[in-house]
C-alpha cells in the first residue's frame, strides 16, 4: 500500500513521492524515505487504512438505504432512501468524520530526513 508523503528540500522545493523511495530534487539532493522507522509508518499505515474504513462505510451504508428502500417499496423507495440516506451522510456524519480525521493526521509523527 503506498502511502504519499511530501518532503521539503533544503532548497525549498517540495517533492511528492512514496514512503519507502528515493528521491533526487532538482537541485541535486538526494532523499531516501525507506529510513522512516517502523513504529512511525506502522503509526501512518493505521490512519490511512482507518480513512480506507470509513470511506467504504459510506458507501455500504447509502447502498444499503437504497436496497433496502427498493425491497420495501419498490423504485420509489429507492428514489427517496437514496438521496436522504447520502444527504444525511454527507451533511452530518462526514463533517464530524473529517474533523477527527484532520486531527488525526495533525497527531501522525513528522521525522527529517538527510539529504545523502
Amino acid at each position: 500500500m503506498a502511502i504519499p508523503i511530501t518532503i521539503t528540500c533544503e532548497c525549498g522545493r517540495a517533492i511528492q513521492t512514496d514512503l519507502g523511495e528515493r528521491v533526487v530534487c532538482e537541485c541535486g539532493r538526494a532523499y531516501d524515505t525507506s529510513q522512516v522507522p517502523r513504529e512511525k509508518r506502522a503509526a501512518v499505515v493505521a490512519a490511512q487504512t482507518q480513512f480506507r474504513v470509513y470511506m467504504w462505510f459510506g458507501i455500504l451504508f447509502i447502498a444499503g438505504a437504497a436496497v433496502t428502500g427498493y425491497l420495501v417499496h419498490g423504485m420509489v423507495g429507492l428514489l427517496l432512501a437514496a438521496p436522504c440516506v447520502a444527504l444525511f451522510w454527507f451533511r452530518v456524519v462526514q463533517p464530524r468524520v473529517s474533523a477527527r480525521q484532520r486531527k488525526a493526521l495533525a497527531d501522525l509523527p513528522s521525522w527529517t530526513i538527510e539529504a545523502g
